[in-house]
């Protein structure tokens, strides 16, 4: 919405800028203007400056009917031609003195604003043809023309709203013709040199702002130098060397000399961080709706500034504005104590300085070209190196930041071997300690020598996630035969392997002291303790450890084993049956604080002979992760391992078991600690009977 008012606020200046401008009528009435008698001093030498000795100016140039008023050395106006588009015929007369200096001579004419006829004593010496004729030249004057006494110039000029006469801050000069065209060649080559300068740094610049965009002043700074090269070319006719058309010298100069006052605005607000103020925004808003006006008006014209000539002194006036603001907030800057402020300050007192000069040489107090673009171009030079020096600082800054920054990565990195080395050596000492735990957890496991004299054939496969685990298997000698468990603790690792450690203890001072022929009694007793011991009963504690077990209580007498599990199944089979067996626990897990105290679990009677086999497991294996979906082992895969293998021998069953839950797994990580035990309970004759 605010672009949309601003474009409306522009089209409507623009619309009231052509109302009030003035209407050029077009005729070919040419003035003669003539000298007086009496002779004068020259009071603005805008038509010719002499380089050679003896040459004297002696007339002022005034007619009864016609004044030509100077504007600087190389405008003129004839007021009465204010509104037309014509010819006027211009004569000066001087005196050469010497015989010495009359031949090999020449003429340097000016960049000219118009074509026109150049006549020396009556005789035409050169005259435009095209636009490229309008640039800069040295024309050799023939031996001979030249005489003692008395010369005249004459210049037929085209008058665009009775402005004409030559450009490019200099005059018609006359003198020897090899010195004028040597100081024509070096001027040339100085010019285009300044303007190749400021384009090489334009063209720098804008590739420096595509690696560093968020450094917005270095496409101002771009900017800036464009523009001033632009100038340059155009208000020394250099474009005619280049281009054919009226709008290469028109509006790229004067474009140029727009943006040439436009972009220091921009690019010392951005280069220190300031929001433009009130002011430089008007001053930037009235170079960027002047731009947009020469270029509409030359599209309909053909022509620069000769629709409203109001503008044109208000960009005359604004030069001397801008000066003075650009003064103001250097000033400010070094006041502030600004980075670079001070050699941003000596930009501005040189263009200070080519200001007075050009003011000079507009009231023709100096006889020399005016300084405009090179007053720009000393300044786009000190803002380069304002920018070089900030871009040096800077890789300074990085370079001793990147030093620092790899002293303190030596220095971490040598605090980082160190501190590498002692948490290797705690790694180390833990890991050994947990290795010297899994023998004490090992060493609290039942041996083989035990378990074989209870059984005929058995295995365990016991198989923690790390290297302790909270899986464990139990064995308890009783007079009259055994109890065998399977406990499955909260955790793996190091706090598992301490609450099955602690749960191994208080089923011997259970089955010891307490109870010994009741597993679901045994089963009761240990879930008390172990609620008691944990302090499951406190609100506060947030710890909810517990345990699963299956239990086994044979008798040799009887012949009968009774089994109680909390949340551990117990299968059996025989080599002839037609199914496995199964004999599931109570739902009620040992310890937890959901766990009630009291519950009552219950026994189960399972039949024994000698060739009946009994496998408990923990959840372990069952939640196993494998497989091509990547589910759990499961009941129904376990189940089957164990009924395709109930003819083989007990080792035989525990390999296919490894083997079968090494393939699901693939490359999965073990999820828990693994426990199965299976075993076959030697019956003693007796018992048979």
């Amino acid at each position: 919405m605010k672009c949309v008012k601003n474009l409306l606020l522009f089209l409507l200046l623009l619309i009231v800028s052509f109302l009030y401008s003035e209407v050029i009528e077009e005729n070919d009435y040419i003035t003669e203007i003539k000298s007086f008698d009496k002779p004068h001093e020259l009071i603005s030498p805008w038509i010719i400056q002499s380089v050679a000795d003896n040459v004297t100016m002696d007339d002022t140039i005034k007619n009864p009917s016609y004044v030509v008023t100077p504007f600087s050395p190389w405008q003129f106006s004839v007021p009465e031609l204010a509104n037309y588009y014509g010819k006027s015929l211009y004569t000066l007369t001087f005196k050469i003195s010497n015989e010495d200096i009359i031949n090999d001579n020449g003429l340097y004419i000016p960049v000219s604003y118009s074509g026109y006829e150049l006549f020396l004593n009556k005789r035409l010496i050169h005259k435009t043809y095209n636009l490229s004729d309008l640039s800069q030249k040295v024309v050799i004057i023939p031996n001979g023309l030249l005489t003692l006494g008395v010369n005249e110039i004459g210049i037929v000029s085209s008058t665009a709203s009775g402005w004409g006469g030559f450009g490019g801050g200099s005059q018609i000069k006359i003198g020897k013709y090899d010195n004028l065209l040597k100081n024509y060649i070096i001027d040339v080559i100085i010019k285009i040199s300044i303007s190749a300068i400021c384009f090489f740094l334009s063209i720098y610049f804008i590739f420096f702002y595509m690696f560093r965009r968020g450094e917005k002043y270095n496409i101002f700074f771009s900017g800036f130098c464009l523009a001033v090269g632009m100038f340059i070319m155009g208000y020394y006719g250099f474009w005619y060397y280049f281009f054919d058309y009226p709008w290469a010298y028109w509006v790229l100069t004067f474009i140029g000399g727009i943006n040439m006052y436009l972009m220091p605005i921009l690019f010392i607000s951005s280069f220190y961080g300031d929001r433009l103020t009130l002011f430089s925004k008007i001053l930037a808003g009235f170079y960027c709706f002047l731009s947009m006006f020469v270029i509409v008006e030359y599209l309909i014209t053909g022509q620069i500034f000769y629709f409203n000539k109001y503008l044109y002194l208000g960009f005359n006036f604004s030069y001397i504005i801008l000066v003075v603001y650009l003064n103001i907030m250097s000033i400010k800057a070094v006041r502030k104590k600004q980075m670079y402020s001070k050699l941003m300050l000596i930009s501005i007192i040189l263009l200070s300085v080519t200001f007075v000069y050009s003011m000079l040489c507009f009231a023709v107090i100096i006889i020399k070209p005016p300084l405009i673009g090179e007053g720009f171009f000393l300044m786009a030079v000190v803002y380069s190196i304002v920018l070089a020096r900030r871009y040096a600082d800077t890789h300074v800054m990085l370079e001793n930041s990147l030093t620092v920054n790899m002293e303190l990565n030596r220095t971490l990195e040598v605090r980082v071997a160190e501190r590498t080395k002692e948490l290797n050596d705690q790694k180390q000492e833990m890991e050994d300690s947990i290795v010297y735990a899994s023998r004490i957890q090992t060493t609290m496991l039942p041996f083989n020598n035990v378990l074989s004299k209870h059984f005929s054939d058995f295995f365990t496969y016991w198989r923690p996630k790390d290297i302790v685990g909270g899986d464990s298997y139990w064995f308890h000698e009783t007079e009259d035969g055994f109890i065998y468990a399977v406990l499955d603790c909260t955790g793996h690792g190091v706090p598992g392997a301490v609450l099955s450690t602690t749960a191994n203890n208080m089923l011997d001072t259970i089955v010891t002291y307490k109870n010994s022929d009741d597993p679901a009694k045994i089963l009761q007793e240990l879930n008390i303790t172990f609620k008691r011991i944990l302090s499951q009963e406190n609100p506060f504690d947030i710890a909810d450890d517990g345990l699963d077990i299956g239990l086994c209580c044979y008798s040799y007498s009887t012949n009968v084993m009774k089994y109680a599990g909390s949340k551990i199944r117990l299968h059996y089979v025989k080599p002839g049956d037609a199914e496995l067996s199964e004999v599931r626990g109570n739902s009620q897990g040992i310890g937890y604080k959901r766990s009630k105290a009291n519950y009552a679990y219950t026994n189960h009677t399972v039949p024994v002979t000698q060739d009946t086999m009994f496998f408990m497991t923990t959840d372990g294996y069952l939640d196993q992760h494998g497989g091509q979906r990547d589910f759990g082992f499961g009941w129904t895969r376990y189940k089957d391992v164990l009924f395709d293998n109930r003819k083989r021998s007990m080792e035989e069953q525990k390999n296919a078991l490894t083997i079968a839950i090494k393939e699901f797994q693939g490359d999965n990580e073990q999820r828990d600690d693994i426990t199965v035990v299976g075993f076959k309970i030697k019956v003693r004759p007796e018992a048979k009977k």
